[in-house]
């Protein structure tokens, strides 16, 4: 049974093998205590993109040498999923961690990587390996995107948020069914015409037991779990129905920017979709922008590039979020379709603080160059908006000109700032 018991690529322990054994000594060995350490990958979907699926699996094979080797008091590992491996070890009082690599260059392992961990205490004996491994990853999920962090124990706080989790997740369908869900509306100011010349739709949760969820908290978690996709076409569907009616009532309309998660791009014919829900409501589609995080554009970017032109060849905008924010990409640039480029507010924020608005000059040069509109977002003092007037910024958004509103609030808006 050996080929069911151990990973053909690392030699560790399969996923079901190492539950089983640790199981087997969790039960069997009740007055020692034990920890469980996870680790995974940062962004692995994106090194197989970069360095190709041979290189990465020969990387995890050197690295399930490499990490048991720094493991004091080791009992055994298992692969219990595509980048993320688990190691039940003898409890260790004093903190050894910071023998774990956090990094690996290419010279070292011919690729460049970031690795997190996260880890589990005297591992309980009332639940099962698997729902112990589920805390290590709730852990090092906390760790993940962090510079200087990579390790992280569960703890009280992360079971109680894990709790919340728990709620949301049940409470979810509910919401959706309630319209618990309500969109606000944030401004976006021309520059050009000193009137609002279009607004980007955020999703707020107000929860009739739980108040206000912060959608920090919801939308990752949906994001893991999938139902992200159902969310943003309930949002997409509430935005047409208020462009609808603005319409019918003679009110100001205005395009609304709308958020399309990674999942999204997943959907079959998703271009279709939104341009039968546009339709259904007799939407010019232009109204409609599909707005991306640039950190979307990293993964999978064949499949997002052809999405992305499938999209506007159906007459929709697509914005790129976040520029700025972390690694710029200039190939993306280059590979998806655009219409408007929004610039990150660190970049803002930075500019302002130096007084040098000399990397914002440049990232509208190259919008203006690539004939994107540019945004800036999260701007909230008068220098700012005048400096980003001076560079031939598009748009501004943030506190300056107006929070989030609601609905009605952001109808009322319309009707003293719309053109």
């Amino acid at each position: 049974l050996n080929h069911l018991e151990r990973d053909k690529l690392t030699g560790l322990y399969s996923k079901e093998y190492f539950f089983y054994q640790a199981g087997q000594v969790l039960q069997g060995d009740p007055d020692t205590k034990y920890d469980l350490l996870c680790s995974d990958i940062e962004n692995f979907r994106a090194m197989n993109e970069r360095y190709g699926r041979e290189q990465c699996d020969q990387f995890l094979s050197m690295l399930a040498d490499n990490l048991p080797e720094r493991i004091p008091g080791l009992v055994f590992g298992g692969r219990i999923g595509a980048d993320v491996f688990a190691f039940l070890y003898h409890h260790q009082e004093e903190d050894w961690t910071a023998v774990l690599p956090a990094h690996y260059s290419e010279d070292e392992m011919g690729l460049n990587c970031t690795l997190n961990y996260g880890i589990v205490q005297d591992t309980a004996r009332d639940v099962t390996p698997e729902v112990i491994s589920d805390w290590a990853t709730l852990a090092l999920r906390q760790v993940k995107g962090k510079i200087t962090e990579h390790v992280a124990w569960y703890d009280e706080k992360l079971r109680k948020m894990q709790m919340q989790e728990l709620q949301i997740v049940e409470y979810a369908d509910a919401a959706i069914r309630n319209r618990e869900f309500q969109i606000y509306y944030q401004p976006k100011h021309a520059l050009a015409t000193d009137h609002t010349g279009g607004a980007e739709a955020l999703v707020r949760w107000i929860h009739p037991e739980m108040g206000f969820v912060n959608p920090g908290m919801f939308i990752p978690l949906f994001e893991r779990n999938g139902f992200i996709t159902r969310l943003d076409f309930y949002i997409w569907e509430e935005v047409c129905k208020e462009l609808r009616r603005c319409k019918d009532e003679g009110l100001p309309v205005v395009p609304i920017s709308v958020n399309v998660s990674r999942l999204d791009f997943a959907v079959p014919d998703l271009a279709g979709k939104i341009a039968e829900l546009a339709d259904k409501y007799g939407l010019e589609h232009g109204l409609l922008h599909i707005e991306l995080t640039e950190s979307i554009s990293g993964e999978s970017p064949e499949q997002i590039a052809k999405v992305l032109k499938e999209l506007h060849d159906n007459g929709f905008l697509i914005e790129l979020d976040d520029f700025g924010a972390g690694y710029s990409s200039l190939t993306s640039l280059n590979t998806m379709t655009l219409d408007v480029m929004k610039l990150d507010m660190s970049i803002i924020r930075q500019a302002a603080k130096t007084k040098d608005y000399s990397i914002l000059r440049y990232c509208v040069l190259l919008a203006d160059g690539m004939r994107l509109k540019t945004v800036a977002e999260g701007v909230e003092t008068e220098p700012e908006v005048a400096a980003l007037k001076v560079l031939g910024c598009d748009y501004i958004q943030g506190y300056f000109f107006s929070r989030p509103l609601p609905r009605d609030q952001f109808e009322e808006y319309l009707k003293e700032h719309a053109a």
